[in-house]
């Protein structure tokens, strides 16, 4: 929004009649976005709503200084610091989807070509001309090779470069061949689509970003469970580790290499597995799996039986009050009977 700077308030709350709901509060253009005045902020949302903070189990958003401190959620002058002196049993939520955005983006930076300068410096050439187009069409004519326009790219969701990169796997001979044959080329452009080099970084990378897609989607689902979020992420972490385990860079990436030398293969190779190093360094950061509660499991009831001593251990961790109540022992009966009903 430019100068201007949107803020939202935005709860999930559990329903007997309709389910998990999520309600807009309140959006608001605040003068400045420092700890104090969010906090200020979501006080008197909550208040005019007539929510109370011992109500509140997480607090989430995204991953920016000011809402945690930093992975550690470490430092006084920061939202969830500030909220958490209102209830100190409050679960800090980061952004799941920003992070995975984020390590991709560490993890391609390591690469030998900047990829992502690359498509933008594609896009442009390409950008509002048709005689560029058309021309390249005619290669494609020639060399039998199916043209179709490359996506954009939108560097604030780095994943979707997934796209742009198949597309241009799809193009590179044509692309080799029509930035080989101009008159004055962009030489970056041309000395990229002649390079073998080149082309196993990129099979490689759209191989690679493959492995957030499906989390991507899961994590960004408006209903998702903290049980889910947590399967999806220790998921998402072990695939990267066997990838990595295992050497295994993409089958097409693997014949790509194989037409390479051996000073070649094992550089890139080296960099393929600095990039899920990196990957899995910065999902250890930022998944702060540790701070979340245990015994949450049951929430999701895949079971058609719930444990009450599991239902009471989570109790105890974000409302010690109910776990001293024995009701909670009456509604766990009450919950088992609809669910073998």
């Amino acid at each position: 929004h430019k100068e201007t700077k949107l803020l939202s308030v935005v709860v999930r709350f559990f329903s007997l009649n309709d389910g998990i709901k999520v309600r807009l509060l309140e959006l608001k253009n605040l003068p400045e976005e420092s700890a104090g005045i969010v906090v200020q902020f979501i006080t008197d949302v909550l208040e005019n709503n007539g929510m109370e903070f011992h109500n509140m189990v997480s607090f989430c958003a995204d991953n920016a200084p000011v809402n945690f401190g930093g992975a550690q959620h470490n430092g006084q002058m920061n939202v969830f610091k500030k909220l958490k002196e209102k209830y100190k049993r409050l679960i800090p939520i980061g952004c799941p989807a920003h992070i995975l955005h984020k390590m991709a983006q560490k993890g391609a930076d390591g690469l030998p070509f900047d990829i992502e300068s690359i498509v933008f410096k594609l896009h442009s050439y390409f950008k509002g001309s048709t005689q560029c187009h058309e021309q390249l069409k005619v290669v494609c004519e020639l060399l039998e090779v199916e043209y179709s326009s490359i996506p954009t790219h939108g560097p604030t969701r780095w994943v979707t470069l997934k796209k742009v990169l198949l597309r241009i796997i799809e193009l590179w001979t044509a692309l080799n061949e029509y930035f080989a044959n101009l008159e004055k080329p962009p030489r970056l452009l041309q000395d990229f689509f002649a390079s073998d080099e080149a082309r196993c970084v990129v099979l490689f990378l759209e191989s690679a970003l493959a492995c957030f897609d499906e989390p991507l989607k899961l994590l960004q689902k408006s209903k998702a469970l903290l049980p889910e979020l947590v399967t999806i992420a220790e998921s998402f972490r072990t695939k990267i580790n066997e990838r990595k385990s295992n050497d295994f860079y993409g089958a097409k990436t693997a014949n790509a290499l194989a037409k390479l030398n051996n000073v070649k293969r094992d550089y890139l190779s080296k960099n393929f597995d600095d990039f899920y190093n990196t990957c899995l360094y910065y999902f250890d950061k930022w998944f702060r799996l540790e701070k979340l509660p245990t015994d949450i499991a049951w929430i999701v009831l895949n079971s058609q039986q719930v444990q009450y001593n599991e239902v009471r251990a989570l109790a105890e961790q974000i409302a010690p009050k109910l776990a001293e109540k024995d009701d909670l022992f009456d509604e766990v009966v009450q919950l088992n009977q609809i669910l073998t009903s």
